[in-house]
């Protein structure tokens, strides 16, 4: 009971009305959440309220985030006729259709005009993969052999080649870079020997297989392995 003159507060009610100014309310940021102090009050705030704890590094320790570079392709082939050359066009259009950056001099002759020897050296020392376009004049240009062989292009192919054999030996003749191919009706004899240790493809035929040679990884992949068998070992006391 009351008595005359006292005034009886409900524990429920908040705390009295002389102490409402130092009563805490979390003031809010700009982007609506509340901001965060030191106060009991903000502490005892629930778990997933908290902000987190992980500081990115300083603008100074990030790394910059890289461009992803194209890789160059260098085709280099000999003149067999038009249906040859547009076999050769139509490999060249593919690959440039799958954002790789194509070498071949029929795209860049003003630039071969201004160095011949300098270009075809920057092709071969600099381009990631050469593709090489095995043909029946192809192989007379490099064995030097045929009565045409002296023409322009058969003296550029030539430089060419022996250029992928000096990068084969000082690679200790393991192919990187080098990869031969057949185009449809032609064998395996028009393709130099030095370059049979390797693997030959067939274009159109094998031009998946191509393409995961472009990107270095394998066309048929192995699943994911099992659970190991559990091998239960008895003696025999017999």
């Amino acid at each position: 009971m009351a008595t005359a003159g006292t005034t009886v507060l409900n524990s429920n009610s908040g705390p009295p009305p002389h102490m409402q100014a130092f009563r805490h309310y979390p003031y809010a940021s700009s982007s609506g959440r509340q901001n965060n102090c030191n106060c009991s009050a903000c502490a005892r705030r629930p778990t997933d309220e908290q902000p987190s704890t992980q500081a990115s590094p300083p603008p100074s320790l990030q790394r910059p985030a890289r461009l992803a570079r194209k890789e160059s392709v260098f085709i280099t082939y000999s003149d067999d006729g038009p249906l040859h050359l547009s076999m050769v066009l139509d490999m060249a259009y593919h690959l440039h259709n799958q954002g790789y950056i194509v070498q071949v001099d029929m795209f860049q002759r003003h630039f071969m005009g201004m160095g011949k020897m300098a270009w075809l050296d920057d092709k071969v020392e600099n381009s990631d993969f050469i593709l090489v376009v095995c043909s029946p004049k192809y192989r007379r240009d490099v064995d030097g052999s045929g009565p045409d062989e002296d023409d322009d292009h058969g003296l550029n192919t030539r430089y060419i080649n022996r250029a992928m054999q000096t990068v084969y030996l000082e690679n200790r003749c393991i192919n990187y870079k080098v990869i031969p191919v057949l185009l449809k009706g032609y064998t395996r004899e028009t393709c130099p020997r030095w370059l049979r240790n390797t693997l030959l493809y067939r274009w159109p035929r094998d031009v998946q297989d191509i393409m995961c040679r472009l990107r270095r990884e394998e066309r048929y992949k192995m699943p994911a392995g099992g659970r190991p068998p559990v091998v239960t070992v008895r003696r025999d006391f017999t």
